[in-house]
């Protein structure tokens, strides 16, 4: 689906690359949007799908040994900004598992690759949306 936004962002990576070396370090620093939503019409989503998704967690997910030796299995959800280009950023822990357990879920969700942001209205907007982390030994 076609996002309004992306006029914005070319018109943004545009002024980057036209703009001093000073500039450039600015326009690269994470701007928290203004609004954030809970809710939207279409959801934002993982390029590719819940499956690239959860194969991507999978590929980057590290067991911490000491949780894994000790039995320690279970979810973490894990609540993060999705802002309105797609790319994720923050994160915090809703449902805690054990704090080493936590620690992975959080790392691997800040370095998930940009997501179709959702949209209202057919702009796109930041909100929130949560990814679940399951730590499972086999």
């Amino acid at each position: 689906m076609a996002c309004k936004c992306l006029g914005i962002m070319a018109i943004g990576v545009a002024m980057v690359a036209c703009s001093g070396e000073k500039d450039a370090k600015a326009a690269q620093e994470v701007v928290k949007p203004a609004v954030v939503y809970d809710e939207v019409e279409v959801q934002p989503m993982y390029v590719g799908g819940e499956s690239a998704m959860y194969s991507f967690v999978n590929e980057h997910l590290e067991y911490p040994k000491e949780a894994k030796a000790k039995g320690v299995q279970g979810e973490v959800l894990v609540k993060c900004m999705i802002s309105n280009e797609g790319k994720v950023l923050e994160a915090q822990v809703v449902t805690s598992v054990e704090e080493s357990l936590d620690a992975e879920a959080l790392r691997v969700v800040k370095m998930m690759p940009a997501f179709n942001p959702g949209m209202i209205d057919g702009v796109c907007v930041a909100m929130w949306h949560t990814v679940p982390v399951k730590f499972e030994i086999k």
